[in-house]
């Protein structure tokens, strides 16, 4: 690093530092913290209204272990995907799909969602 890159560095922490200062969040080394500040009160409040939306996430017991339901459906939708796609290589019609990528990844996507919705759906 050159002198001038080291300069840069540190006029950005000050800039930090001070920044902080005056949102009231005290540093170590720092001699008495302040008062907390309008954006720590803030955040404070909007933090659990945040997480509160993660708590009742679906999820299925695999073995023991929870997965969360729409990666189970991925791999349902992903499965019937390669399902077809070796039908169709056994019955030679598969060099006549368009776009194969795109059909199978769609296919895989709509078979996702069909199992999300028969499984969930209300």
């Amino acid at each position: 690093m050159t002198l001038s890159n080291v300069m840069k560095l540190v006029l950005k922490l000050i800039r930090v530092r001070n920044l902080a200062r005056s949102a009231g969040v005290a540093f170590a080394g720092t001699a008495g913290a302040r008062r907390p500040g309008r954006v720590a009160t803030r955040c404070g409040v909007a933090s659990p209204s945040l997480l509160a939306a993660c708590s009742s996430a679906p999820a299925q017991n695999v073995l023991g272990s929870f997965f969360p339901s729409w990666m189970v459906c991925a791999l349902v939708g992903v499965a019937a995907a390669v399902t077809c796609r070796l039908l169709l290589g056994v019955s030679g019609i598969a060099p006549h799909v368009p776009a194969p990528p795109l059909t199978f990844i769609a296919l895989a996507v709509a078979t996702s969602l069909l199992v999300w919705l028969l499984w969930f759906g209300h």
